[in-house]
């Protein structure tokens, strides 16, 4: 997860998923708008403060779906220039 920045990934697409989502909850209804506003720090700091979790779960997926060999060679390929970007 590390090698992969997991988290600066989450961290960055968090706002951008709340932000995808607001049209369709606020429907264009002034007083959801200003509750939408309102609430999505707190979502997002909600979200921030269980990444942890996240990553862990993760990583449980990936060791039940990958042998050791498997992951050393995703590894392998996420430290190199290609697997950066």
């Amino acid at each position: 997860m590390t090698t992969i920045h997991l988290m600066d990934q989450f961290k960055a697409l968090m706002p951008a998923i709340m932000k995808s989502m607001k049209p369709a909850i606020v429907q264009g209804r002034s007083d959801v708008d200003h509750d939408y506003d309102t609430l999505t720090p707190i979502l997002l700091a909600g979200f921030q403060a269980r990444f942890n979790e996240l990553s862990e779960a993760v990583a449980i997926v990936y060791a039940s779906n990958f042998t050791p060999d498997d992951l050393r060679d995703l590894i392998a390929f996420y430290k190199t220039p290609v697997g950066q970007t």
